[in-house]
């Protein structure tokens, strides 16, 4: 058996048996849950699949802008140095007859799309402060962990290329990320996707940015607006079900 037809067993397997649900989460929700999880670490096979998408992946502007109009606003807590959106989300897992519930931060680390899982625990005990207490998730196997990622950024992928082809964003915006001397936004009705070899370069552009466009971080809404409209997105995504 070539392992081209066992990869696509595997898939057909793990269509059959798993379904997902998720719920987009507040920062304080996400918090939350922070305090009952512990970080799972992703088998190899998933991981190259995040680090490794394909020539064809979308960039970062398309990117942003999709799952903003899927999930609302990016949360404002992620590292501004590495990174420059996260969209944490709730997790409800099924695998044959068991129930697996799961936080995933969607997000982006030096210029590539990540994912962060961690594992609910059920028994009352802060692990926020616990930083190694890391483990494989046993409930689900490589196979299937491999397909739900491969599942979530062919999402993302198929999402933003029919997305784009026929809606733009409203209004024009960058966003940088410092560790890769990256920036990306979208401005005159094109996504643009920049990187830089130094930071003089780098440094440039930004400010040059900064004088045509707002910066995507900047707080355009009062924060009865914003917790209204995280509201919405919330109701919103607890209708939505991803069946696999």
């Amino acid at each position: 058996m070539t392992s081209e037809k066992t990869d696509r067993d595997n898939a057909s397997r793990s269509s059959d048996r798993i379904k997902l649900h998720r719920w987009r989460l507040s920062d304080s929700m996400a918090f939350e849950l922070y305090r009952r999880s512990y970080p799972v670490e992703i088998p190899l096979g998933a991981a190259v699949l995040l680090w490794r998408p394909g020539e064809s992946f979308p960039d970062l502007g398309k990117t942003l802008f999709v799952l903003e109009d899927t999930f609302g606003p990016s949360s404002e807590k992620y590292d501004n140095y590495k990174q420059s959106f996260s969209f944490p989300c709730f997790l409800e897992v099924k695998v044959g007859d068991e129930v697996i519930h799961l936080v995933l931060n969607i997000w982006d680390f030096k210029g590539a799309i990540d994912f962060r899982f961690r594992r609910m625990i059920e028994r009352d005990e802060d692990l926020s402060k616990k930083t190694d207490v890391i483990a494989y998730c046993t409930e689900i196997s490589e196979a299937d962990f491999e397909y739900i990622v491969g599942f979530l950024l062919g999402w993302i992928e198929g999402y933003v290329n029919t997305r784009c082809e026929y809606s733009r964003p409203k209004e024009p915006f960058y966003r940088t990320v410092q560790a890769a001397l990256t920036v990306y936004g979208y401005y005159e009705n094109n996504f643009f996707y920049k990187h830089f070899q130094d930071h003089v370069a780098f440094e440039a552009e930004v400010a040059e940015l900064g004088k045509k466009i707002p910066a995507k971080s900047a707080l355009t809404l009062d924060s009865k607006q914003r917790i209204a409209d995280a509201k919405k997105w919330i109701e919103k995504a607890k209708q939505e079900t991803i069946s696999f």
